[in-house]
């Protein structure tokens, strides 16, 4: 009797001992760790989390992924990781070769030598100034946002969920209303005074064919998409024109369109164009762990994985005031990995935190994916929402399409239908 008692007593301290150490173990440990100065941190797991710098610095003094220890009370046992200023001029290749390098805490400008023009990274002759003065209108005051706020700066400084931006810090939004599809609304962005880019996605109708262009209704300049508002410009739609290798249930590759307008916008503190950036000049912004933006008027609350045809958004609570988000680009091969779906690294790019719910939903589609240039200070288009399984949920990201792999479809086609 003796005995089988001494084994009760052991086997109940056995079982605390477990459960202590199985709390101890599945507790959130990592609560005394800070981003370091010009960076962000990343909680991947209770133990593991990520480092990683803004744009024009680089990580010291520490991997890039670290883990928490209880003796040290919450603290990784190594020295906390800083992030330094890169010295971009480091590489001859940074800025052409008649220019000279001029770096700075956190960026870097390319500066033309004497008797040649351009912006740095291009530099030709003063003869050839005639063929620099050919850029339009919207590539030389895109990307500037006229009311920008400090909390715009914070953005870069951390993980932002769900904020609700000053009205016209996004100029370049597009607020596109129709009357027949899957979804009442979504948006697109302007990158000329009379186009809109957007998704093919969502400019076809259940049936699968375009949807009629007198259906649909632009407005730029918008916060509050349930009120009129003074600085808002509204237009109705001259043409629409998908990329030719859209399929719409084939694959979800070549989801990008263009609007173009009736008329052209006017640039004003509330409205203006996002800067364009190239295939070769993308790949510095379109970085693992880069921050990026994407603003839109979507569902605000997570939305499960939808299967089968049980897809109804009758009584769904979308947005009425614009808001954003701050998420970190993810690499191609994650990117691939957390989807049932084809992932094309070529044309996509996918952004989010896989335990952070923050991310675009349902009526965000076409929203622009922007990062701001650390050396013109301007910002710049990276991609437009296209899909996701479900909103915020657990182990997913967001998917967008990757504007710079279609910039000469665009240029194309707006400059055929301008000539």
């Amino acid at each position: 009797m003796v005995n089988l008692q001494n084994q009760i007593k052991l086997a109940v301290i056995l079982t605390i001992q477990i459960l202590a150490t199985h709390t101890e173990d599945s507790a959130d440990i990592c609560t005394n760790i800070i981003p370091p100065v010009n960076g962000l941190m990343i909680r991947r797991t209770s133990k593991l989390y990520q480092y990683s710098c803004n744009i024009g610095y680089k990580l010291q003094g520490a991997p890039h992924y670290r883990y928490c220890s209880h003796s040290e009370g919450g603290r990784a046992p190594q020295e906390e990781p800083t992030c330094e200023d890169l010295d971009e001029c480091a590489n001859e290749r940074t800025c052409d070769k008649n220019a000279d390098c001029i770096n700075s805490i956190g960026s870097y400008q390319c500066v033309c030598h004497v008797g040649y023009s351009g912006d740095g990274k291009n530099c030709v002759l003063d003869k050839l100034k005639i063929e620099l003065n050919k850029v339009t209108p919207a590539a030389q005051t895109c990307g500037i946002s006229r009311k920008k706020t400090n909390e715009t700066r914070k953005r870069f400084r951390r993980i932002i969920g769900g904020r609700f931006p000053e009205h016209g810090e996004w100029p370049w939004i597009a607020l596109i209303t129709v009357n027949e599809g899957t979804v009442p609304h979504f948006s697109g962005v302007l990158i000329e005074p009379g186009w809109v880019l957007s998704i093919a996605s969502l400019l076809i109708n259940k049936e699968g064919k375009p949807i009629d262009k007198n259906n649909i209704h632009i407005s730029l300049g918008k916060k509050d998409r349930n009120k009129p508002e003074n600085e808002e410009q509204a237009f109705s739609i001259k043409n629409i024109y998908l990329h030719p290798k859209f399929r719409q249930f084939e694959s979800l590759s070549n989801d990008i369109a263009l609007i173009e307008l009736d008329g052209e916008a006017t640039v004003t503190d509330f409205v203006n164009t996002i800067c364009m950036v190239d295939l070769r000049k993308s790949r510095k912004f379109e970085k693992q762990r880069h921050l990026a933006t994407v603003a839109g008027w979507g569902l605000t609350n997570p939305v499960p994985i939808i299967t089968g045809k049980n897809n109804s958004i009758k009584n769904a609570l979308f947005s009425g005031v614009l808001k954003d988000i701050t998420i970190p680009l993810e690499a191609p091969h994650r990117c691939r990995k957390q989807t049932a779906y084809y992932f094309h690294k070529k044309t996509m790019l996918c952004a989010g935190i896989l335990d952070n719910p923050a991310a675009p939903c349902i009526g965000d589609g076409g929203s622009p994916l922007m990062l701001e240039d650390p050396e013109t200070k301007k910002w710049i288009l990276l991609g437009l929402f296209s899909w996701s399984e479900g909103c915020g949920q657990p182990s997913k990201y967001s998917y967008y399409t990757r504007v710079s792999r279609y910039r000469r479809w665009i240029a194309d086609t707006v400059n055929l239908k301008k000539s």
